[in-house]
């Protein structure tokens, strides 16, 4: 039956009209990877296209960020490796699965294993290494007291209270293990700009950019900065990752054997893009610059790029990618009580909803 869904898929794939793809597949496959063979899955995947075709851009090259945004995806010993194909079309219980793995008690896997992948680049000796940040939503992002407006509800708490955060298993003990390394990188899951602060995707994405000071330093003075379509973006991207892979070594791939292995234990799926592949043959310059809800076909912000003003040269290919989440980022604030949202936690006090959870 499955087979059959997948031979019509193929079908209908096959009469699609695609002159080129302008992506490159980055996926992961279980198993113990050696020689040649660790290039081409996992966290060495991403590395080798990085360093073999992305070039960082001028304006990202001196100050830029590199932000892991998950929220979940199954990952389990108890479950088959083909999970994440199989969780669409099947009745599968879970019986454990997370969105942030297990990374140990100190940062060496994330920062210097994975962030080496994530900071590569064909231009990397030119480029100052990024500053490595972890989107992931609090436990505030579910809870609302009952006795707020609900104009201020209807804008920043999740839809379905705490229920949301049964998507979204990050187990506590996992938390309180590398909560000491994690909180230098933990920041709020916002998206009010973006226009999905109620209601996170459920996807998993990678992105490295550099910020807009202009847009940004006037938010965070208070000032009032209006987006409309046709404004300033608040970032350049230098590339983006959709996957299903969260952050983990049992999807990324963790080196073994002094370097000469790469075990990988899930099947994981993503697509990485950046400004060349939109290039035009008779074009001179292309950006891929975030969108937001207000800001649909934004334009390079002059801060970043002052050579580029209204109205665009017709050589400037202009490629508008949203971001899931809000810039700038928000921090935790930890000395305020900011936690990470872990599942298996019972919370007291009611959301907007009146509901508890269980932590079960």
């Amino acid at each position: 039956m499955l087979l059959a869904k997948f031979h019509v898929l193929y079908r209908l794939f096959n009469h699609l009209a695609v002159p080129s793809p302008q992506a490159i597949i980055v996926a992961s496959v279980p198993g113990y990877h050696t020689g040649v063979n660790k290039k081409k899955w996992g966290h060495l995947r991403l590395r080798s296209v990085l360093e073999q075709h992305v070039v960082i851009p001028d304006e990202c090259r001196d100050r830029s960020t590199v932000v892991c945004q998950v929220f979940t995806t199954p990952v389990s010993h108890h479950a088959s490796p083909y999970l994440h194909i199989m969780l669409p079309t099947s009745n599968i219980k879970l019986r454990q699965f997370s969105s942030i793995g297990s990374l140990t008690t100190s940062d060496t896997w994330f920062r210097e294993v994975f962030g080496a992948s994530l900071s590569s680049a064909k231009n990397r000796r030119q480029c100052r290494d990024p500053t490595l940040k972890m989107v992931f939503p609090t436990v505030e992002d579910f809870l609302v007291a009952q006795n707020l407006s609900l104009e201020f509800v209807a804008t920043f708490y999740s839809l379905e209270g705490w229920n949301s955060g049964g998507s979204i298993p990050f187990d506590h003990n996992n938390y309180m293990k590398q909560k000491a390394w994690m909180r230098n990188y933990l920041c709020k899951w916002r998206g009010i700009r973006s226009g999905r602060h109620r209601a996170a995707p459920h996807i998993k994405t990678y992105a490295r950019f550099t910020v807009n000071s202009a847009i940004n330093n006037a938010d965070s003075e208070g000032s009032s900065v209006e987006i409309v379509d046709g404004s300033e973006s608040d970032a350049i991207l230098a590339w983006f990752l959709v996957t299903s892979s969260n952050l983990s070594k049992a999807a990324w791939g963790d080196l073994q054997k002094k370097g000469e292995q790469l075990m990988v234990r899930s099947y994981e799926l993503g697509v990485l893009i950046w400004p060349e592949m939109f290039k035009t043959p008779e074009g001179e310059n292309a950006y891929m610059l975030n969108a937001t809800k207000t800001n649909l076909r934004p334009i390079p912000p002059s801060a970043l790029v002052p050579q580029i003003s209204p109205p665009l040269s017709s050589v400037t290919n202009v490629v508008p990618v949203r971001l899931p989440y809000d810039l700038p980022l928000t921090s935790y604030d930890f000395d305020a009580g900011d936690e990470c949202w872990t599942w298996n936690v019972p919370r007291s006090e009611p959301d907007w909803l009146g509901n508890f959870w269980s932590g079960s």
